[in-house]
């Protein structure tokens, strides 16, 4: 129903203006605390001033900050023609969104991510294949 009730919203927008927002990621926490809202983050790197917050974010050296990735759950998962799949209960298979795109692998490979929630479904932030 999300994802219904976003391309209601989303239709009379531009393509440009259409970003994916995530709003919350899958944390190490216990219960509700398993769920990590964006603005810890912004707690975290609020000593950097707004570009320099874009800058970490884009060029992902945000991921790499020790209190954010001590914070956050990598998942595993693997790609199949550059898609991002997820094994969920009962081996089912279930189709995850790239945050961005080129991260993707091209080949068919194993991998871990961040799994972040958006109101168009789930997306996989900082992937990285499986050594």
């Amino acid at each position: 129903h999300l994802e219904k009730d976003y391309w209601t919203k989303m239709k009379d927008i531009p393509q440009r203006r259409r970003r994916i927002y995530t709003h919350f990621f899958l944390g190490n926490g216990i219960g509700l605390d398993k769920y990590v809202h964006k603005r810890k983050f912004d707690k975290i790197t609020k000593g950097f001033s707004v570009s320099e917050k874009r800058l970490k974010w884009f060029s992902g050296e945000a991921w790499k900050m020790t209190e954010i990735a001590t914070m956050l759950k990598r998942v595993s998962g693997w790609t199949e023609d550059r898609v991002v799949y997820l094994e969920g209960p009962q081996k089912k298979k279930f189709n995850i969104r790239p945050l961005f795109v080129p991260s993707v692998p091209h080949s068919n490979e194993n991998i871990t991510f961040y799994l972040g929630f958006t109101f168009r479904g789930p997306v996989a932030c900082n992937i990285l294949v499986k050594k």
